[in-house]
């Protein structure tokens, strides 16, 4: 199920193995369903951005959003991890 998926790529994010985390998620998206991947990886990216790995999931975040440009969820989340780790510069471009 995909809180299993979550969990698991959740303990590898924070115990600093972003590897097998990207890994992870690669699998669960072959093994879930398509309808639980946006959720699937929302979550995996929140978890990057709140282990200090915002690199990382501002690219993921910029797939999603050109992949699903009508999805306001995602907006909403990017903006905020953006604007939670003070990063007003492009919170300002994300807007626009």
């Amino acid at each position: 199920s995909k809180k299993i998926w979550i969990s698991y790529q959740s303990f590898h994010i924070n115990n600093k193995n972003i590897i097998k985390s990207k890994e992870l998620l690669d699998r669960s998206l072959l093994s879930l369903s398509k309808h639980k991947h946006i959720e699937v990886m929302l979550k995996y990216l929140q978890n990057l951005y709140n282990n200090s790995y915002a690199d990382e999931g501002r690219s993921m975040y910029e797939e999603l959003i050109s992949n699903h440009p009508k999805r306001s969820d995602i907006w909403y989340t990017y903006i905020d991890k953006e604007t939670k780790i003070k990063n007003y510069s492009n919170v300002r471009i994300l807007y626009e």
